[in-house]
């Protein structure tokens, strides 16, 4: 059982045992469809797959609020929460909720780290103070899980962590939920999908752009959006100014149970973040879909030749890569089977016995296997 915001703490377990995890988290529902949600509830479930006598306590953080005092307030009073838990190792899903366990005083500490956005002023305008606390939280944990090398290099070079502290551990994707299966398929229309949420960070904008020039190549072509967020009204705004509203059909969010459905139903999956990797990259090529994606950060790391990768923010370049994918067949196929073979890479089930391994390591007496 996962636990809802404001309920008592969860244990993940049947049997108790002197192994006990505790693992401080972002709502873990899938409903939610946020990627390190998605990651919390992916690890904890294949954790106790791999090891159902191991006792996972796991601390939800729920949602961060706007206002810093009440985000400060909100840390505090799970400092508290936490302060009650004892427990072989403490694993908090991002630096930010580490802060909590540092003020309690837990040992060992574990930290995953999914982006250094506050390293890009580019992408985030992080305060002095912002950057002097991440270096605290990085350098007075025991143990740092990149998701990436990228971000291993990152805190190797620029906060001089020791490379012995940071584990590499890559995300991954349910390969049960998500495979290619068979649906209907209007051979009168190219579909191009984007899943995602409907923000700036994510790059809406530069795929709209882009497709204006696509539809003038490939006049059958379709965008479908799948998504929710802040900039919705605005992206809807944005297709009727650039002329290409018939061309796109917004879908709302789509339920994780569904995505299988529509990255099957699409003719090639694009990514256009300017942030970071996303889940739905590994899910669609885990489909079988042909991928375009802006080669920036971990990108490469996940997608390898196994897609089209264009350089950021280059609308020209994003339109060609579509373009070439919807009108070759020959390519499209070999993309596809490209991408179903690179994602069979990467499986939540490993994610989570690295993470173990990870635990073993600073904790040898937890004697998992």
């Amino acid at each position: 059982m996962v636990g809802t915001s404001g309920g008592e703490l969860p244990v993940l377990s049947n049997t108790y045992t002197n192994h006990q995890i505790c693992i401080v988290g972002f709502y873990a529902r899938e409903d939610l469809g946020g990627g390190i949600p998605r990651y919390t509830i992916s690890t904890l479930r294949n954790i106790r797959r791999l090891h159902p006598d191991i006792r996972l306590v796991f601390v939800e953080f729920g949602n961060n609020p706007n206002n810093v005092t009440m985000r400060w307030l909100k840390r505090v009073s799970y400092t508290l929460k936490v302060a009650s838990i004892k427990a072989e190792v403490y694993h908090a899903v991002t630096g930010a909720l580490a802060l909590p366990l540092l003020l309690a005083r837990k040992r060992p500490i574990v930290v995953t780290i999914h982006d250094l956005f506050p390293l890009y002023p580019d992408l985030y305008k992080a305060s002095k103070v912002e950057l002097e606390l991440m270096r605290k939280v990085l350098h007075a944990s025991d143990m740092l899980i990149a998701t990436a090398e990228y971000w291993k290099r990152d805190l190797v070079k620029y906060f001089k962590i020791s490379e012995d502290k940071v584990v590499v551990i890559p995300v991954g994707v349910d390969h049960e939920k998500f495979k290619p299966i068979k649906v209907y398929k209007d051979t009168n229309k190219k579909v191009v999908l984007y899943v995602g949420a409907l923000t700036w960070e994510k790059g809406l904008d530069l795929l709209l752009q882009a497709f204006k020039y696509v539809v003038k190549k490939v006049p059958n072509a379709y965008l479908y959006v799948g998504g929710k967020g802040p900039l919705d009204q605005y992206f809807r705004g944005l297709a009727i100014r650039l002329g290409i509203a018939r061309h796109v059909r917004f879908l709302g969010f789509i339920p994780e149970d569904k995505l299988p459905y529509y990255y099957s139903s699409a003719d090639v999956f694009c990514y256009p973040s300017r942030t970071a990797f996303g889940l739905m990259l590994l899910e669609a090529m885990a489909c079988g879909i042909p991928v375009v994606a802006v080669d920036r950060f971990q990108v490469r790391e996940y997608v390898g030749d196994a897609g089209i990768l264009v350089s950021p923010n280059d609308i020209v370049e994003l339109a060609k890569a579509l373009v070439k994918v919807l009108t070759n067949n020959n390519l499209r196929e070999e993309l596809s089977m490209k991408a179903f073979k690179r994602a069979r890479r990467f499986d939540w089930r490993t994610t989570a016995k690295l993470t173990l391994d990870a635990y073993v390591k600073l904790k040898p007496m937890l004697m998992l296997y």
